[in-house]
């Protein structure tokens, strides 16, 4: 690609850059209406959704108190695109520090499937119990 960086890269780079600055309804963009969600592990937000639900889902992830996510890779071709995150977090006493991988399916530039993964699903949902109401 001469140098250049990917274009599926740099759309997933401005929404990080988006999310990182609170724009966080200005990433919709970057999904299609179908987009199928898998959120791991066993918490208020673990599950298979799509479309609008899975969006909404994805939104309330990023609104969760105390949390800090730093990107560590972005990794893409045209088909798929994984992105590394450090996540950090402390709320009502609790703390967490894990790696995150959000694994997607891209087609013609947009997202079509997500599934994310910690690296420590229990830290992740013991963290998630106190930020998160039931």
């Amino acid at each position: 690609m001469n140098g250049a960086e990917h274009p599926n890269a740099q759309r997933l780079r401005t929404a990080i850059g988006r999310i990182a600055a609170g724009a966080t309804d200005e990433v919709a963009h970057v999904f299609t209406k179908q987009t199928r969600w898998h959120f791991g592990g066993d918490n208020a937000l673990s599950g298979d959704l799509e479309g609008d639900e899975g969006l909404a889902m994805f939104r309330r992830q990023l609104q969760i108190p105390g949390l800090w996510v730093t990107p560590q890779e972005v990794l893409v071709n045209d088909d798929r695109a994984i992105v590394f995150l450090r996540v950090r977090g402390e709320h009502a006493g609790r703390k967490l520090d894990i790696l995150r991988a959000e694994v997607m399916t891209v087609r013609d530039g947009k997202v079509v499937e997500y599934w994310g993964i910690a690296s420590d699903p229990a830290a992740q949902d013991h963290y998630l119990a106190a930020a998160l109401p039931s």
